[in-house]
């Protein structure tokens, strides 16, 4: 709550300091610099509120470098709401720095993330850093609401971190 007061306030201090700039046409310096500091704290407090939520990496931010780590999901089935079954096949294409490898999780959605039960894993090790990989889903008698989740894996012991998660049907 604290920060989302502080990222209004300052919010409204930088939208006050453009207007100072504006009206002197750039041309005073020290409403330039109160304008920049102004940015970057608001860019530090937005990035700050991202940082950790989801277990997720921060966003990237106008003065971060691109990364141009992706994950693109495609199914056998319906592509529309990933409705799948057993020996659908899961085209899974990466494209990532420092690659080693990527693990594929399937797991049961639950009321919270404790609920979770991975109903299947697997590690594909990648011998570039743009790989496609297939995946069969195998989850057993298990019918219902799922996701897929997709981790990025730097070396043969990394845990990785979730790079996309989808939203599955899994049905009988």
């Amino acid at each position: 709550m604290k920060r989302t007061l502080s990222i209004i306030g300052i919010g409204a201090a930088f939208g006050a300091v453009s207007l100072w700039v504006w009206l002197t046409r750039g041309k005073n310096a020290k409403a330039v610099k109160a304008k920049f500091r102004l940015g970057g704290a608001l860019l530090t407090l937005t990035s700050a509120l991202t940082l950790g939520s989801c277990g997720c990496r921060p966003v990237i931010t106008c003065y971060d470098t691109p990364c141009t780590n992706q994950v693109l999901i495609q199914c056998d089935s319906t592509t529309e709401s990933l409705k799948v079954r057993n020996g659908d096949k899961i085209t899974i294409e990466t494209s990532f720095f420092n690659a080693y490898g990527i693990r594929v999780e399937i797991v049961r959605e639950g009321a919270s993330s404790a609920d979770e039960e991975v109903l299947q894993s697997a590690v594909y090790e990648v011998a570039s850093s743009d790989a496609s990989v297939s995946h069969v889903v195998n989850v057993g008698r298990y019918a219902g609401a799922a996701q897929i989740k997709v981790y990025l894996l730097e070396s043969a012991d990394d845990e990785g971190y979730v790079c996309e998660f989808y939203k599955l049907n899994v049905i009988g």
